[in-house]
This record gives C-alpha cells, sequence and structure tokens, in this order.
C-alpha cells in the first residue's frame, strides 16, 4: 500500500539503522548494517535500547520482498509516539511485551497492516503480541491482517482489529476506538 500524504515512507533496514545510530549501537551491530536482521530488540547487537521515539508520521515498509523476512520482530520494545507509526509487513511479533506510549498527550495511531485479502486463519500473515501488549488510551491501534491475530498475556488496547481469526490468551482488554484509515 502506498503512504498517506505526509508519510514519509522508509524501509525497514533505514528505521533499524537509524535507531541503532540514535541510540550509539556498538560499530560491530548488525541493524547498523545493510541487513540488519528481522527482530528490532534493545541489545548492542540491535538498536541498543528498549525505547523508540517517533516524533513525525513514519511509514515501515517492512514486506518479505524487501527484508527476506517473512515476519519482523519488535523484543521488549516501547514505542514513544508523538506522530503515527505504521509498519506494512507479511507478519508482525511482538515478544517480551510491548508498549505503546503517546508522548506528548495527543491522539496518535499504531498501525500493523498485513496485506492481503483471503481471509483465513492459515495464511501465515500473523499479528502476535506475546508477553502483554499495553497501549496508552491516547493511542488508536489499528491491525489488519487476513491472517490470524494472536494475543497472549495482559493485553490492553483500543482500536480496530481486521483478521480472519482472533485468538487470546490471558486478561485481555480491548476497547472500540476509530481509527483513521490512511489516504481517507
Amino acid at each position: 500500500g502506498d503512504a498517506p500524504s505526509g508519510s514519509p515512507i522508509t524501509t525497514w533496514a533505514n528505521w533499524m539503522h537509524a535507531t541503532a545510530l540514535i541510540n550509539q549501537a556498538p560499530a560491530w551491530s548488525q541493524a547498523l548494517s545493510a541487513s540488519p536482521g528481522c527482530t528490532m530488540a534493545p541489545w548492542g547487537s540491535s538498536v541498543n535500547t528498549s525505547v523508540v521515539t517517533i516524533s513525525t508520521n513514519t511509514w515501515v515498509q517492512a514486506r518479505r520482498d524487501q527484508t527476506g523476512c517473512a515476519a519482523i520482530a519488535l523484543q521488549g520494545m516501547t514505542l514513544r509516539l508523538a506522530a503515527d507509526l505504521t509498519i506494512v509487513a507479511d507478519g508482525v511479533t511482538s515478544t517480551n511485551g510491548l508498549k505503546v506510549i503517546s508522548t506528548d498527550g495527543q491522539p496518535h495511531t499504531l498501525r500493523l497492516l498485513m496485506p492481503g485479502t483471503a481471509q483465513t486463519c492459515a495464511s501465515g500473515r500473523d499479528i502476535t503480541l506475546l508477553g502483554g501488549t499495553t497501549v496508552d488510551a491516547a493511542i488508536a491501534v489499528q491491525l489488519f491482517t487476513p491472517g490470524k491475530v494472536v494475543t497472549n498475556g495482559p493485553t490492553q488496547l483500543s482500536g480496530k482489529i481486521t483478521a480472519g481469526c482472533l485468538a487470546a490468551t490471558g486478561q485481555v482488554h480491548l476497547t472500540r476506538a476509530v481509527v483513521p484509515t490512511p489516504g481517507a
């Protein structure tokens, strides 16, 4: 999909590289290489921080044809949004928890978009949120996949889920929120 106007498109590799640079990852960090891998994680071999701040509307292109990743992973990350963040991938997994907070108290949107139209649990285009997911009430979340959305552990988010199926374990609190559609 195309990014809405005002949202610069960046590649997964560029986003990983920029995040690692800002957080002074060691020169040998894989995140600083041309092939940063499929996982954003807090250790030095990745982005060297557990906190990523989004200060301008950002559209991250992380599809397999560009990354080689069947899915990208956010491991133990906190996303601090002062703008909207959209990640387009063939799959997204968060492990060891995901926190999303509004840094300015203003409403922002986190979109995890897996392209495709054939809605089936077996598509493999999954959004998997493991180890707890906490999203500020000011952040609207849009999860879109023709595949499966899986939440595990305590989960709290407001937004819209469009999926082939939903599997939730642990304490899950979902609240419906109006989520702006990109480009609309």
